[in-house]
């Protein structure tokens, strides 16, 4: 076939990939990929400008209103559109309906506690600053809540060409008006209504880009249905909220806001490379386990090629950072942000232990047993709930963060072990798609080292020839274990 004919059939397949459960999973791979690149560019460009243009306090207070958005609306989680992914009957319209008319009565519900409740927010964390910019992220949530339910058919039908247009949208919106407002203002209120616009944008999306038009309905038995599966989605998600961010709100209760802002931009640029094969290959794995969760061969092989895909990514991207990480933050974010380098450093191995075992999550809810994922996580946040005081109290933020560390091995091995017996994955399969990439990174690292000793450029210039030759160093190692060891097969799901 001529190039430009299979660039032509390339094209058409991304547009419409078939029937096969195989192509539309790969399909949809690709598609979140893109998505997750689009996004995370764009982040990443927010991020660098605002840091230059504010300072560590104002993200700082955007923190603390943002941990209180995620408290209220963990809590308040219905589960109900993770069950209509779920659910065979989910795209019916008494079920979307339901979900719909749910969700805008939780919207509305949280706004209004959170507008209420404000003033305890500034008081908690001694920073009243805080109070009126949570008053202004509650008309965010009241929004979000009148999104389209139509769009799940989006994740559940694997249609990831049409989400793309939907998830994208509100991060350009974001990006804009913060920048615009960070001109003009120059404190944290740039950030607080960007993400409101954000939220916006999101909303009015889900119905340019579906047709589904939701009404005020409350089936009784639908209800009934997605509840039996969301309840186990609520606790999941209450459990998650405080493992993700219990560190957050000891760093700004116990130091200050100023602390806060340092060690949430440790973690935001820390994650923002190492989970994103685990975002992308986790937005697909979910529906994709649904449907072949009463085939366990399939699910089996489906588990341990995912593993691998996100091994083989995680590991470099980790060793990367860790190498680059003080140039980078010095070019990008300026010197205010240099303090923050030691819990970047172990923040890195946090993104690491939690790409990996991110990949249990969704074969346990795929394969219907969410509530083995709901005890995990209880037992992961009752270890970190007892480490966090003391280690944040006597070494601040670095404390904080391997306190993060430390309170994710054990649980996280455990939900291997599990995840391996729901798929019949062997764990020998396991380990092997853990270790190949690890000695592929260190391996990397340590061309890296010499290189440097080499007397290869600092500064700017390390940002230019680390990657492209970690790269190179990285793909060599990887591709001599993938034709002598038989390591990443292709494809994230067998074929039919």
């Amino acid at each position: 076939m001529s190039s430009p004919k299979r660039l032509l059939g390339r094209l058409r397949w991304l547009i419409s990939p078939g029937e096969s459960l195989g192509s539309r999973a790969i399909n949809a791979g690709a598609w979140a990929f893109v998505l997750n690149m689009t996004t995370r560019v764009l982040r990443l460009v927010r991020v660098g400008v605002l840091a230059n243009l504010l300072a560590p306090d104002d993200f700082g207070l955007m923190g603390i209103a943002m941990l209180v958005i995620g408290l209220v609306t963990s809590f308040t989680q219905t589960g109900f559109i993770s069950a209509l992914v779920q659910n065979k009957r989910g795209l019916e319209r008494t079920y979307l309906d339901t979900a719909w008319t749910v969700e805008v009565g939780r919207g509305l519900g949280v706004a209004a506690l959170m507008a209420l409740g404000a003033p305890l927010v500034g008081e908690f964390f001694g920073a009243p600053e805080a109070t009126d910019l949570t008053r202004v992220l509650a008309l965010g949530l009241a929004i979000s809540g009148l999104t389209n339910t139509g769009v799940v058919s989006f994740d559940k039908d694997l249609e990831f060409q049409r989400r793309f247009l939907y998830r994208a949208t509100p991060h350009v919106i974001e990006l804009v008006v913060g920048v615009i407002l960070a001109l003009m203002w120059r404190n944290a209120w740039a950030l607080a209504w960007a993400w409101v616009a954000g939220k916006a944008a999101l909303t009015i999306a889900s119905y340019v880009t579906h047709p589904h038009r939701p009404r005020l309905r409350f089936d009784t038995a639908a209800a009934r249905s997605m509840f039996g599966f969301g309840i186990w989605t609520l606790g999941s998600q209450v459990l998650l909220y405080f493992t993700l961010n219990i560190d957050d709100i000891a760093v700004g209760r116990i130091i200050n806001p100023l602390a806060l802002g340092l060690y949430q931009m440790a973690y935001t640029m820390s994650q923002l490379t190492t989970t994103e094969i685990t975002s992308v290959v986790n937005q697909v794995a979910f529906p994709a386990y649904s449907n072949v969760q009463d085939q366990p061969a399939r699910l089996a092989r489906a588990y341990s090629n995912t593993l691998q895909l996100i091994s083989v990514a995680a590991w470099p991207m980790a060793a990367g950072l860790y190498f680059v990480g003080p140039a980078a933050i010095e070019t990008f974010l300026g010197d205010d942000w240099l303090p923050m380098l030691p819990a970047f450093n172990v923040l890195l191995l946090w993104g690491l232990i939690r790409s990996v075992a991110a990949t249990t999550g969704p074969l346990l809810r795929g394969a219907g047993r969410p509530s083995v994922l709901t005890r995990i996580q209880a037992a992961h946040l009752a270890l970190l709930a007892i480490l966090i005081y003391p280690m944040t109290s006597t070494w601040g933020v670095v404390g904080a963060a391997w306190a993060t560390v430390v309170a994710a091995v054990i649980p996280d091995i455990f939900a291997m072990w599990i995840t391996s017996r729901v798929s019949t994955a062997p764990l020998s399969s396991i380990a092997r798609a853990l270790v190949i990439p690890a000695i592929a990174a260190g391996l990397m690292l340590g061309v890296l080292a010499l290189a440097r000793m080499g007397g290869l450029p600092e500064g700017v210039w390390l940002l230019v020839w680390a990657p492209i030759l970690g790269g190179g160093v990285y793909l060599l190692a990887t591709l001599a274990a993938r034709r002598w060891l038989g390591f990443l097969p292709d494809g994230l799901l067998p074929g039919r």
